[in-house]
Protein backbone atom coordinates (compact mmCIF):
# COMPACT_ATOMS: atom_id res chain seq x y z
CA UNK A 1 0.00 0.00 0.00
CA UNK A 2 1.28 3.54 -0.58
CA UNK A 3 0.35 7.13 0.21
CA UNK A 4 1.10 9.74 -1.55
CA UNK A 5 0.20 13.77 0.13
CA UNK A 6 1.79 17.00 0.19
CA UNK A 7 4.23 18.62 2.47
CA UNK A 8 4.12 21.42 4.89
CA UNK A 9 6.61 23.43 1.92
CA UNK A 10 3.65 22.54 -0.82
CA UNK A 11 0.87 23.85 1.23
CA UNK A 12 3.00 26.79 2.32
CA UNK A 13 3.96 27.50 -1.67
CA UNK A 14 0.49 27.33 -2.56
CA UNK A 15 -0.58 29.18 0.28
CA UNK A 16 2.19 32.00 -0.37
CA UNK A 17 0.72 32.44 -4.02
CA UNK A 18 -3.02 33.81 -2.36
CA UNK A 19 -1.63 37.21 -0.79
CA UNK A 20 0.61 37.92 -3.65
CA UNK A 21 -2.28 37.15 -6.67
CA UNK A 22 -4.69 39.11 -4.22
CA UNK A 23 -2.25 42.42 -4.13
CA UNK A 24 -1.50 41.74 -7.67
CA UNK A 25 -5.30 41.81 -8.86
CA UNK A 26 -6.46 44.82 -6.79
CA UNK A 27 -2.82 46.73 -8.19
CA UNK A 28 -3.48 45.65 -11.92
CA UNK A 29 -6.68 43.87 -12.70
CA UNK A 30 -5.35 42.53 -15.59
CA UNK A 31 -3.01 40.39 -14.07
CA UNK A 32 -5.77 38.49 -11.58
CA UNK A 33 -4.72 34.83 -13.22
CA UNK A 34 -1.16 35.14 -11.55
CA UNK A 35 -3.02 33.65 -8.56
CA UNK A 36 -3.92 30.27 -10.49
CA UNK A 37 -0.85 30.23 -12.71
CA UNK A 38 0.91 30.10 -9.61
CA UNK A 39 -0.92 27.25 -7.66
CA UNK A 40 -1.11 25.41 -11.33
CA UNK A 41 2.58 25.56 -11.14
CA UNK A 42 3.09 24.10 -7.74
CA UNK A 43 0.55 21.41 -8.60
CA UNK A 44 3.15 20.33 -11.38
CA UNK A 45 6.22 20.75 -9.36
CA UNK A 46 4.30 18.48 -6.85
CA UNK A 47 3.65 16.18 -10.01
CA UNK A 48 7.00 16.01 -10.72
CA UNK A 49 8.11 15.78 -7.40
CA UNK A 50 5.46 12.64 -6.65
CA UNK A 51 7.17 11.17 -9.98
CA UNK A 52 10.68 10.86 -9.11
CA UNK A 53 9.54 9.91 -5.45
CA UNK A 54 7.91 7.03 -6.34
CA UNK A 55 11.41 5.61 -7.94
CA UNK A 56 12.30 4.36 -4.87
CA UNK A 57 9.06 1.80 -4.59
CA UNK A 58 11.12 -0.87 -5.82
CA UNK A 59 13.23 -1.07 -2.63
CA UNK A 60 14.13 -3.79 -0.43
CA UNK A 61 13.61 -4.60 3.50
CA UNK A 62 16.01 -7.23 4.80
CA UNK A 63 15.43 -8.21 8.39
CA UNK A 64 17.76 -10.02 10.64
CA UNK A 65 15.14 -11.51 13.43
CA UNK A 66 15.55 -13.73 16.08
CA UNK A 67 13.31 -17.30 15.68
CA UNK A 68 12.59 -16.86 19.50
CA UNK A 69 11.90 -14.78 22.57
CA UNK A 70 12.11 -15.15 26.07
CA UNK A 71 10.07 -12.81 28.12
CA UNK A 72 11.76 -10.58 29.99
CA UNK A 73 14.74 -10.53 27.42
CA UNK A 74 15.47 -8.24 25.03
CA UNK A 75 16.23 -8.76 21.48
CA UNK A 76 17.90 -6.11 18.96
CA UNK A 77 16.54 -6.51 15.40
CA UNK A 78 17.87 -4.87 12.57
CA UNK A 79 16.05 -3.92 8.94
CA UNK A 80 18.29 -2.85 6.14
CA UNK A 81 16.18 -0.62 3.47
CA UNK A 82 18.00 -0.62 -0.05
CA UNK A 83 16.87 1.42 -2.79
CA UNK A 84 17.45 0.67 -6.59
CA UNK A 85 17.96 4.39 -7.58
CA UNK A 86 18.90 7.58 -6.26
CA UNK A 87 17.54 7.04 -3.01
CA UNK A 88 16.08 9.99 -0.74
CA UNK A 89 18.84 11.50 1.71
CA UNK A 90 16.26 10.69 4.98
CA UNK A 91 13.84 7.89 5.23
CA UNK A 92 11.35 8.21 8.41
CA UNK A 93 10.99 4.07 9.63
CA UNK A 94 8.56 2.50 11.93
CA UNK A 95 7.71 -1.23 13.12
CA UNK A 96 4.67 -1.98 13.67
CA UNK A 97 3.61 -5.14 15.47
CA UNK A 98 1.08 -7.21 17.66
CA UNK A 99 0.11 -6.44 21.38
CA UNK A 100 2.54 -9.28 23.02
CA UNK A 101 5.43 -6.93 21.85
CA UNK A 102 7.26 -3.77 22.89
CA UNK A 103 8.91 -1.93 20.14
CA UNK A 104 11.53 0.63 21.27
CA UNK A 105 11.98 3.29 19.37
CA UNK A 106 8.60 3.08 17.66
CA UNK A 107 9.11 5.47 14.92
CA UNK A 108 12.73 7.04 13.93
CA UNK A 109 14.31 9.38 10.94
CA UNK A 110 17.21 7.64 9.05
CA UNK A 111 20.01 8.87 6.82
CA UNK A 112 20.25 6.72 3.54
CA UNK A 113 24.18 6.30 3.47
CA UNK A 114 24.27 5.59 -0.56
CA UNK A 115 21.33 3.10 -1.84
CA UNK A 116 21.30 1.76 2.11
CA UNK A 117 19.46 2.69 5.10
CA UNK A 118 20.05 0.70 8.69
CA UNK A 119 17.35 0.51 11.18
CA UNK A 120 17.72 -0.85 14.71
CA UNK A 121 14.82 -1.42 17.23
CA UNK A 122 14.20 -2.95 20.64
CA UNK A 123 12.17 -5.84 20.64
CA UNK A 124 10.60 -6.96 24.17
CA UNK A 125 8.00 -9.42 24.76
CA UNK A 126 5.23 -8.84 26.75
CA UNK A 127 3.96 -12.05 26.87
CA UNK A 128 4.21 -15.81 26.78
CA UNK A 129 2.71 -16.53 22.71
CA UNK A 130 3.01 -15.68 19.37
CA UNK A 131 4.54 -12.43 18.51
CA UNK A 132 3.81 -10.03 14.90
CA UNK A 133 5.39 -8.24 13.28
CA UNK A 134 3.03 -6.76 11.22
CA UNK A 135 4.62 -4.04 8.71
CA UNK A 136 7.10 -1.73 8.41
CA UNK A 137 5.98 1.32 7.33
CA UNK A 138 8.87 3.68 5.49
CA UNK A 139 8.39 7.44 4.13
CA UNK A 140 10.22 9.67 2.55
CA UNK A 141 9.96 12.79 0.48
CA UNK A 142 10.22 13.62 -3.59
CA UNK A 143 13.74 15.33 -4.61
CA UNK A 144 11.73 18.78 -4.48
CA UNK A 145 9.90 18.20 -1.00
CA UNK A 146 6.72 19.03 -1.94
CA UNK A 147 5.69 15.33 -1.76
CA UNK A 148 5.49 12.40 0.72
CA UNK A 149 5.79 9.47 -0.26
CA UNK A 150 4.54 6.23 2.49
CA UNK A 151 4.86 3.20 1.64
CA UNK A 152 3.87 -0.11 3.72
CA UNK A 153 5.83 -3.11 3.75
CA UNK A 154 4.22 -6.19 4.76
CA UNK A 155 6.23 -8.30 7.19
CA UNK A 156 3.80 -10.96 8.81
CA UNK A 157 6.73 -12.03 10.64
CA UNK A 158 5.96 -14.38 14.06
CA UNK A 159 8.11 -14.46 16.35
Amino acid sequence: MNAIYPTRRAVAAVALGMPVALLLALATPGLWFVGTAWSVAVLILLAVDTGLGMRNLRLTVDADLPETLGVGRSVLARFVISFPSAAPPSLEVELEGNGRLSIAPRRQMLPVEGPVASARFQLDPLRRGEGLLENVWLRWTGPLGLAHIQHKHRMGRKL
